[in-house]
């Protein structure tokens, strides 16, 4: 998946394994950020409305916010913080979408199985 920033120079490349920042005229890779501990893949990521914040979901419901500039890692929040303890069902985020006018607010598009 790709997300543009919005400077339209800069896109974010999301693989299951990995983030990249790449400059889209050269297609030439700026940051990479490979996650350290294994919450299982990466199922979406996307940029916050100002672009300054990313938003990573992972297939165990953990989400990681990193600075956008650095992929520092600035936030993680555990499934079990949104999620009933006690799901009847196994959930995983699906999609990530960004506020379009608050920065620091995200949602999630969940997948019960």
């Amino acid at each position: 998946m790709i997300r543009f920033h919005n400077d339209q120079i800069h896109m974010l490349v999301v693989h299951e394994t990995q983030l990249a920042i790449y400059e889209a005229s050269k297609l030439e890779c700026i940051k990479q950020w490979v996650p350290l501990e294994s919450s299982g893949p990466i199922t979406d990521a996307t940029y916050s409305c100002d672009s300054q914040l990313i938003y990573a979901s992972f297939e165990d419901g953990t989400i990681y916010v990193l600075t956008a500039s650095a992929l520092r890692l600035t936030c993680r929040i555990y499934s079990t913080s949104y999620l009933p303890s006690n799901p009847s069902s196994r959930v995983h985020p699906l999609a990530i979408a960004a506020h379009p006018q608050e920065p620091n607010q995200f949602a999630l598009v969940l997948v019960f199985t």
